[in-house]
């Protein structure tokens, strides 16, 4: 099913997917959607807004194909996990 994702987002969710159930960086999602040492947005960690907003995307993209879309863990502070089924069987975070 095509969710409707943009190759800067296609290129996040491939990354965490890939590895799933570990945590992925604030800044290893940012080089991603750029490149490695890109900086923009205000300050040292200005960066972290551009992944927030990029990551509620996607997030708001598959829950509108299933509305109980669970998959992204959040770390505050770190970065974001696309959950293992594991994980999930366990009943814990990433």
């Amino acid at each position: 099913m095509d969710v409707g994702l943009t190759i800067g987002e296609y290129k996040i969710v491939q990354l965490m997917a890939s590895n799933a159930g570990s945590y992925v960086t604030y800044r290893a999602i940012y080089d991603r959607m750029t490149y490695e040492g890109f900086i923009a947005g205000v300050g040292n960690i200005g960066y972290r807004t551009n992944v927030r907003s990029a990551i509620r995307r996607i997030r708001n993209k598959f829950r509108e194909c299933d509305p109980v879309f669970v998959e992204i863990e959040n770390y505050v502070g770190f970065g974001y996990c696309w959950g293992s089924d594991s994980a999930m069987a366990l009943d814990e975070p990433c």
